[in-house]
């Protein structure tokens, strides 16, 4: 059996889906660990943002696992893929990881946050106001 060029794009993009499901795991710097560990009085926001960017990284890696995984099943089926399509998937790839890592994970981590932050300070205020009803 030969191997298609489908199935390395399919490796290629399970590789980045990898990479971005495991590295910030791997390479969190000890001052990141211990902001997130603390506690703190209404919430701890580094926990929040961490896992905000938690959700956003696991999107973003399955997608592209489930991609790799589509592109090998695909070649190992047969069908037929133009070459273009093939030649272009890997440049396309490479230009999603680096916006995802120098734009897209910030910014879609922060509005997480910034939500996750939005309802706990909504729950603070309903807790208070049922707190003062009952007194």
């Amino acid at each position: 059996m030969m191997i298609s060029n489908l199935q390395v794009v399919g490796l290629i993009y399970d590789a980045a889906g990898i990479s971005i499901l495991g590295g910030p795991a791997v390479f969190r710097m000890v001052n990141e660990i211990t902001a997130q560990s603390g506690t703190y009085w209404n919430g701890n926001p580094a926990l929040a943002q961490a896992l905000a960017v938690a959700r956003i990284d696991t999107t973003a890696g399955s997608v592209l696992l489930l991609l790799g995984f589509l592109f090998q099943i695909t070649a190992l089926q047969g069908y037929a893929i133009p070459e273009l399509a093939i030649d272009l998937s890997v440049p396309a790839l490479i230009v999603l990881f680096v916006l995802y890592w120098c734009f897209l994970r910030s910014l879609f981590s922060r509005s997480l946050a910034n939500r996750v932050e939005l309802r706990r300070a909504q729950q603070q205020a309903e807790r208070s106001a049922k707190t003062d009803k009952e007194v």
